[in-house]
């Protein structure tokens, strides 16, 4: 072969083996795709309608028209909707309803006739079931009476848990019910009533599986100051007895349950046994839970038992994401220098995973503004909302319920008012694939071998090996050949 065909295969055999070598000690990151920037698919405006909140899903809206003698659910897919019944002259929008899991049943309370109405929101269809007495009547006279709703993934019980209170005791007692609303039959009933030392202070509810029930209690006894401010109580419903006590020092109201526990806000979550981990402490700010209460995102600073928005602060800011189950740390990113300070409710959401979360902000000129946000690198993108997030009237999230993830992280809702008697909801592409999703938890997961980016290069060199192999055997082939001759 002549000398320059050897050097011209020798070359290429050579770019090849530092192409194979350069994906191998190149950073796994550096191949890690920008946040993408959201696109706008789809927008609805309504007029003369008041926000109230969402599904679990993110699916379903539900708002009532500016008078609240309505209220409605729509569907975020066609924008169709339904009527539904809910008490307008109660506060407690959140409690006294629920969707079940698929989201094809929504289920109402009914105060005046003392029943619940389920809605199939496949057809367009309800039926009505009286309750009995699975509400105390104390709470049907009373329009601020608490009442939270859940039910069975079988579709078959409701589990009713209702704050009462005593005007006598001056204190709250709790009543937890379980009913077979379908046979009108109350299977369990119990009734707690705290000790004198301690006063309800809410909330309560009850386990996925209808099993047991938990109240929060205040403690109000003498040694105050050697106690943890509040404990977490589990109630056997079928035996009627507590069997277990947990203390811990920070409550919350909003409940997220799971077949795991409950989270209690993004500060505590309890198991189903009833024991409370409290994810909580004082540098840890501007909360916000994933979809399930698993996870926790919050702004942390090492330095300050508060945050404020000083650069020197804002330097050593972190946005960090905790396990609310075990309390411990999944990971920890600075705060980016270019995103501007959070004020209180600028968290709008945490996906499932807790990879990406919503904020929201404004720039110089006071255009509001959605961030998405990489919580493990601070990489984010930007939507330039119409108008600022509605506020979220249902618990004490302020704006974070307003804007929000679908459940496979492929859609982002944000809620806006609309002039001033109305609101918009826009519907955006989030660009976030769940190829991208799948091999970031594959690259967390330390017990797993498979990384795409590591097949992609033993193939490279595979190949390359293969190729410099090749011609090396025929170079060979050519060279005796030619000393034949």
């Amino acid at each position: 072969m002549p000398r320059t065909r050897k050097m011209k295969w020798g070359m290429l055999l050579t770019a090849g083996l530092a192409l194979a070598a350069s994906l191998v000690v190149a950073p796994l990151g550096a191949y890690a795709a920008d946040v993408p920037t959201p696109e706008l698919k789809d927008t609805y405006e309504l007029e003369n309608s008041i926000y109230v909140n969402r599904s679990p899903s993110g699916r379903y809206v539900l708002y009532g028209d500016a008078s609240e003698e309505k209220f409605y659910l729509l569907d975020t897919e066609d924008w169709s909707r339904t009527i539904v019944d809910i008490d307008s002259e109660s506060d407690d929008y959140k409690n006294a309803y629920c969707f079940s899991a698929d989201e094809e049943t929504f289920y109402c309370f009914n105060r005046t006739n003392d029943s619940v109405i389920a809605y199939d929101l496949s057809n367009d269809k309800s039926e009505e079931y009286p309750l009995g007495s699975a509400v105390p009547s104390d709470v049907l006279d009373d329009d601020d009476g608490d009442v939270r709703l859940q039910i069975s993934k079988d579709n078959k019980s409701l589990f009713i848990t209702s704050l009462v209170y005593d005007s006598r005791s001056e204190d709250y007692y709790a009543v937890f019910s379980v009913v077979d609303f379908k046979n009108s039959n109350t299977t369990t009933k119990y009734e707690f009533t705290s000790s004198d030392d301690y006063s309800l202070d809410g909330p309560a509810w009850i386990s996925n599986d209808g099993k047991y029930g938990y109240v929060i209690r205040d403690y109000c006894g003498d040694d105050y100051d050697s106690h943890s401010y509040y404990d977490v109580v589990t109630l056997d419903l079928k035996d009627k007895e507590a069997v277990n006590t947990s203390e811990f020092d920070r409550a919350g109201n909003t409940v997220v349950v799971n077949d795991d526990g409950s989270a209690i806000g993004p500060c505590l979550y309890v198991s189903k046994k009833g024991d409370a981990t409290c994810t909580y402490y004082s540098n840890l700010e501007y909360n916000t839970l994933n979809q399930d209460g698993s996870l926790v995102l919050g702004l942390y600073n090492e330095n300050s038992d508060g945050l404020g928005s000083s650069s020197s602060e804002l330097e050593s800011l972190e946005m960090i994401v905790v396990d609310n189950k075990t309390g411990e740390t999944k990971w920890r990113t600075k705060y980016p220098n270019d995103l501007p300070f959070m004020s209180e409710g600028g968290y709008g959401a945490l996906s499932n995973d807790g990879r990406f979360a919503l904020a929201n902000g404004s720039d110089d000129n006071d255009n509001n503004l959605l961030y998405l946000i990489d919580t493990k690198t601070g990489a984010h993108s930007q939507i330039n909302l119409r108008g600022s997030l509605e506020y979220d009237r249902v618990g004490d999230d302020g704006y974070m319920g307003s804007a929000w993830f679908s459940k496979d992280c492929s859609l982002i809702y944000a809620v806006q008012d609309n002039k001033d008697d109305g609101f918009r909801i826009d519907v955006y592409k989030s660009g976030i694939s769940q190829q991208s999703l799948l091999a970031d938890s594959q690259k967390d997961d330390s017990s797993s071998s498979f990384n795409p980016i590591l097949i992609v290069v033993i193939v490279a060199i595979l190949i390359a090996a293969g190729v410099g192999g090749f011609f090396v055997i025929r170079m060979r082939k050519h060279s005796k050949t030619y000393a034949a001759v």
